[in-house]
């Protein structure tokens, strides 16, 4: 079989707002600090990563729903605050309606 790699040509901005489109790429990310976002266009199977880059800290709370509708249930062993100037990397595994989530803050 054939292997096809994938690879976005650009990030996507979503600029400030709180709703996030991953149709656009599977990487994107926001000038907003922490706060509740809105997750769009997960498919199951699919990595996705979120940058959250403004200054402020705080804490970020996550939904949204698979193309069907269902919402997902969204699990993380560390979602902790972010870091008040610095950067926050968020990284989402989709796996059915469930979506496991990490972050990475201090960039």
């Amino acid at each position: 079989f054939p292997v096809t790699i994938v690879t976005n040509l650009v990030a996507y901005n979503a600029s400030t707002d709180t709703a996030i489109d991953f149709t656009k790429s599977n990487m994107a990310y926001t000038s907003l600090s922490a706060g509740a976002f809105t997750l769009n266009g997960l498919k199951d199977g699919g990595t996705y990563t979120l940058a959250v880059q403004g200054g402020t800290s705080g804490i970020c709370s996550f939904t949204g729903s698979n193309p069907s509708g269902t919402a997902f249930v969204f699990k993380s062993t560390n979602n902790g605050s972010t870091i008040a100037t610095k950067q926050t990397l968020y990284t989402f595994l989709v796996m059915g309606t469930t979506i496991y989530f990490y972050m990475v803050a201090g960039f």
